[in-house]
C-alpha cells in the first residue's frame, strides 16, 4: 500500500540520517564498515521509540479510514433500520446512533476538504472520542434516557457488537495498551447493562458472556496489532 511505501521510505531515511551524522563527527576517518555497523546498532534518535511512535501513528491514520468507512456503513444501516420500524432520522432513539458512530462519519466527511496531513492530525486525535462515543450512546440507554434504536437487540446481541467493537474500532483507533485496558474496563458494565435494556438478552449471564467477549476480543486485537507494527518496524530498521 502507498502508506506503507512512504512509511518503509521515510523510516530508511531517518536510519541513514543518522548513521551519516555520526561518521560526519568522526571526520573523514569514517569508513563505509563504521557507517553500516553505526546505522546497525540503532540509527540514532530517528530509530529509538520515537521513530516507532512516527511509524505506529502512520498505521494508525491508514486503519482509521477504514474503521470510519465501516462506522459509516453501520450508522447508514441503523437509518435505514429504523426508518423501516418507523423511526424518524431526528427521534430521541436515532440521536443513539448519532452519539455512538457520529465522531467517526463526521472524521471521515472531514477528510473530504481537509488537507491530508490536517486528516491525520483529526483522526489520530479523534481515536479516544469515538471510543467515549459509544459508551455515553450505551450509557443513555442503559440509564434510559434515550430508547434504543431499531436493530440494537440484534446488534447488542450478535456478531455485530464483536466485529465492530471487538476487532475493528480497536484495530482502527489503535490506542496504547494501558489506555485500551482502561476503557475496556469502563465499557464492561456499560455492555452488560445496555445488552439487557435493548433485549438481546434476557438473562445476565448471557450478557456478561457477551461483554467479556467482546472486551476481551478487543484487548487482544490491540495487542496484536501493536506486536505487529513494533515487529514491521524493527524489520524495516534492518533493512
Amino acid at each position: 500500500m502507498a502508506w506503507q511505501e512512504a512509511s518503509t521510505n521515510a523510516l530508511r531515511q531517518r536510519c541513514k540520517g543518522s548513521s551519516r551524522g555520526k561518521c560526519a563527527s568522526k571526520g573523514a576517518g569514517c569508513s563505509g564498515k563504521e557507517e553500516e555497523s553505526s546505522s546497525r546498532a540503532g540509527g540514532g534518535s530517528d530509530c529509538s521509540p520515537d521513530g516507532l511512535q512516527q511509524y505506529t501513528q502512520a498505521w494508525i491514520v491508514a486503519m482509521c479510514f477504514t474503521c470510519q468507512i465501516v462506522e459509516c456503513l453501520v450508522a447508514l444501516s441503523f437509518a435505514v433500520r429504523g426508518m423501516r420500524a418507523g423511526q424518524p432520522l431526528w427521534s430521541a432513539a436515532s440521536a443513539v446512533v448519532y452519539t455512538g458512530l457520529g465522531v467517526g462519519v463526521v472524521t471521515t466527511l472531514a477528510g473530504l476538504w481537509m488537507t491530508p496531513r490536517a486528516w491525520s492530525r483529526l483522526a489520530l486525535a479523534a481515536r479516544l472520542p469515538r471510543f467515549l462515543g459509544f459508551m455515553i450512546g450505551k450509557a443513555l440507554v442503559s440509564f434510559g434516557a434515550l430508547p434504543p434504536p431499531a436493530g440494537a437487540d440484534t446488534y447488542g446481541g450478535g456478531p455485530g457488537i464483536l466485529l465492530l467493537e471487538g476487532v475493528i474500532l480497536p484495530s482502527g483507533c489503535l490506542l496504547p495498551p494501558r489506555t485500551a485496558l482502561a476503557m475496556s474496563c469502563l465499557k464492561l458494565p456499560l455492555n452488560i447493562m445496555s445488552g439487557l435494556v435493548v433485549g438481546a438478552f434476557t438473562n445476565l449471564l448471557p450478557a456478561v458472556l457477551m461483554a467479556l467477549a467482546v472486551e476481551a476480543l478487543a484487548m487482544g486485537t490491540t495487542l496484536a496489532c501493536h506486536g505487529y507494527v513494533r515487529r514491521h518496524y524493527m524489520r524495516l530498521r534492518w533493512q
